[in-house]
């Protein structure tokens, strides 16, 4: 049986890059399915499924997350219960420096408050500095965990800001030709590309080329941002 990935780390850092590297090298990737992937591994954990039912065609789970006023679904934190019923299963634990992905998080929801409040509302917090302490002792205490509890030859920690996608080739037993696929994805904007975003109205965005796009953010990207 083929083998399975799971990118286990936390969101802003490179979970579209890791999914679209796969998906470019011909192998089946799911990217959070809008919110639907978290909710069916969590539904069928809790009802006694084969925890990927419904997903069985996918060899890569990428951004297995779901945020709601009431509910918070970190499906990634389920690695434990992947190893028992995915034996082929093998885990990337995609990281960064820890304040450049606060700052990368502060940055990517500022014009979606929303979604800070829902996070802020569920646990309970008071403000944006008790999240930012929330978040950072998450990292902190998912990433011993994880380290801890998997094997490591079933486990690559792959640093987004400083390591060569080669590591993805060679976990994944791809030739190293396929590191070419390796895109920079969702990259945080700048201060002037955080401008010009928001005067641009979302019907005129929709019609612009996907290419185009990518190059010019790449002309407004934050230093040190590198990847969602």
């Amino acid at each position: 049986m083929d083998t399975r990935y799971f990118q286990i780390g936390f969101d802003r850092c490179g979970t579209t890059s890791i999914a679209r590297f796969f998906q470019r090298n011909g192998i089946p990737a799911i990217h959070q399915d809008a919110g639907e992937l978290a909710q069916r591994i969590d539904a069928n954990l809790q009802a006694g499924r084969f925890i990927l039912s419904g997903y069985e065609q996918y060899r890569v789970f990428t951004d297995m997350h779901y945020l709601r006023p009431h509910v918070h679904i970190e499906a990634y934190k389920y690695y434990r219960q992947i190893m028992e019923q995915v034996p082929n299963s093998k885990f990337i634990l995609n990281t960064r420096d820890r304040e450049r992905w606060v700052a990368s998080r502060i940055r990517y929801y500022g014009n979606k408050r929303v979604w800070i409040e829902m996070y802020r509302t569920f646990y309970g917090l008071n403000d944006l500095a008790e999240v930012v302490s929330h978040w950072q002792s998450d990292w902190d205490c998912h990433h011993a965990a994880v380290q801890q509890a998997i094997p490591a030859d079933r486990l690559l920690v792959f640093d987004i800001e400083t390591d060569s996608p080669l590591l993805l080739c060679q976990f994944a037993g791809l030739n190293d030709a396929a590191a070419r696929h390796y895109k920079r994805e969702n990259s945080s904007l700048n201060k002037p590309g955080r401008f010009i975003n928001s005067l641009l109205p979302l019907s005129l965005k929709r019609r612009i080329p996907r290419t185009v796009k990518r190059n010019v953010r790449r002309l407004f990207w934050v230093r040190g941002s590198k990847l969602d």
